[in-house]
């Protein structure tokens, strides 16, 4: 077991957090053309019992195509989250530092 940790916490702020937030970014500006592009195909299959074997039921196209948006949705939101807990982590860790640091000066 390590007797020490290392963490670069301005690379976690300057180098971790943005690229999560570029991920975050990227995954919304798809998901938004996916919901555009789904929205102006409308439906793409017919009413007979092979369009509705097709997208009815709980593992139709209707059912899985709105689970497969709110998810992508819900990854972008929580990616946002998890930027904002590593800048906080960041925070938390300086003050660590400082208050160890300071308490080793007594």
């Amino acid at each position: 077991m390590a007797s020490t940790v290392h963490v670069d916490t301005g690379l976690l702020r300057t180098d971790v957090a943005p690229k999560i937030d570029e991920a975050r970014a990227s995954l919304a500006k798809i998901m938004t053309a996916l919901k555009g592009e789904l929205a102006a195909k409308g439906v793409v299959w017919g009413d007979d019992k092979y369009g509705r074997t097709f997208a009815d039921g709980e593992n139709g196209y209707k059912s899985v195509s709105k689970n497969m948006v709110e998810s992508g949705d819900g990854m972008a939101e929580h990616l946002g989250k998890f930027s904002g807990s590593v800048r906080e982590a960041a925070n938390w860790l300086d003050k660590q530092d400082a208050t160890g640091a300071q308490r080793l000066k007594g």
